[in-house]
Formats: structure tokens, sequence, C-alpha cells
């Protein structure tokens, strides 16, 4: 079933301004691909095994056309992505999804989904690289490389490769996301959501933690068992 609107429940997005400890963006990365997930699956992409990458989310997918390929998800937090390689090097092709996001009044707005062979996504992070090189700045730090051209500025080291989208294609949207009693108190009347996005799944967070934690872990250089997280909701 193809998606002409997009509804989402309350539930997708936890409460994340009960605790002032709670980063919104972080609050996405887990959020945004489940959310993924159940587009390309109403898109007839049909997901297998996921594949172990440490704070990302990676899987075998069967696509429409039949092809077998390793996808990885990754956000971009308002339409910027990140230079970050771990996952990119161990799939075929990346998934970005991205909100634009209301600053004035930290709300999302619209969603797309971008796809991007991973070669071309390497090749645009060692361009950044290389301009971060020339100006002195270390070439292994993140920076944030434009979804698409309306965001480039010419002298931002993250456009030196241009913007994603000329070099992969628009999967997805931009389309309107309607809320459904969200958290920021705000109704919009809507009786028959998505049966796709409806009923969202479950979270994992046993699994939320774990990742979490293997992800810290290898940035910290500490062993996973050295780290203590709790979780409010």
């Amino acid at each position: 079933m193809k998606i002409s609107k997009l509804s989402l429940p309350r539930d997708l997005f936890p409460q994340v301004y009960d605790d002032p400890g709670v980063n919104p963006a972080s609050r996405r990365k887990v959020v945004l691909p489940r959310i993924t997930r159940q587009i390309l699956e109403s898109e007839g992409y049909v997901f297998g095994a996921k594949i172990r990458v440490p704070g990302g989310y990676a899987f075998e997918v069967t696509c429409p056309d039949g092809r077998a390929l390793k996808i990885g998800l990754k956000t971009a937090v308002n339409r910027w992505l990140n230079t970050a390689t771990t996952l990119v090097e161990m799939v075929d092709i990346v998934i970005v999804t991205t909100f634009k996001w209301d600053d004035d009044n930290e709300t999302p707005e619209s969603l797309e989904l971008v796809e991007i062979a991973s070669e071309d996504l390497l090749a645009m992070v060692k361009k950044v690289r290389a301009a971060a090189r020339k100006r002195g700045w270390d070439p292994n730090g993140h920076y944030y490389m434009p979804l698409d051209e309306a965001l480039i500025e010419d002298d931002h080291v993250g456009c030196a490769a241009g913007a994603v989208i000329s070099h992969g294609r628009r999967l997805f949207g931009p389309m309107r996301v309607t809320w459904i009693a969200d958290e920021w108190g705000r109704f919009e009347a809507d009786a028959h959501p998505v049966a796709a996005l409806a009923a969202a799944p479950s979270i994992d967070v046993a699994a939320i933690v774990a990742e979490t934690k293997a992800m810290l872990a290898n940035r910290l250089g500490i062993p996973a068992a050295n780290i203590d997280l709790s979780i409010r909701f």
C-alpha cells in the first residue's frame, strides 16, 4: 500500500520534555528508523536479518524489484547529514531519514527519505574531510552535509561535495505529518490514520539500552559492563 498521507500517533515520540536531560535529537535517532522501516515496508521492501552496527540500524532487505541488498538507516538533524561512516561502510545503500524541523516551535513539520549508494556517500565524505584538512581542521571530525541544494552555503565545509540529493534520489516525501495527540499537546483531527503506521511497534527498551551501551563503549574505549544507563518515561 502506497502512503498518500502520513499520520503518526503520539507514542512514536515518547515524552522527551518531561526530563530536561533527554536530548530530543538523540530520541529521534531511535524513533526515525522505526518510522523509516514502516514506510519502506509499505512500499514493498521486505526486511530480513538485522546487521549488527554499533549505534546504528542496518538490515538485509529484498527490494520491490527483487534485489537483495544491505541497507543502513541514518537520520539527519533538520536535513543536515553527519559524516560518520561506521554504518555506511557496512551496507550497499543508505536511507537518510529527516524531518524538516521547526526550530522556533521545536516541532517536526514534514518527513522525507533520501536514498544514496554507500560508495557515493563515502566519496562525498572524503571530499568534505579533504576540505576540512585544507582549512587546518581535524579531517576525522564530525561535519554535516546538506540534504539538498537549497541548503548549500559556499563557505560551509560540509558543502564541499555538494548536496546529498544530487548524488542520490528522493525516495519518499517531503510529506507533511499529521500528529495525533502528540507530546506537545497538539491535537489534529484524523479519524482514519494510515493503517501501516497507525499501530506503532512497541519499543524494545532492553535492545535500545544494549545498543546504546555498545556505542558508548566503542566511543569511550571501555567495557560495556562499566556503563550504567537509566531511562525515565
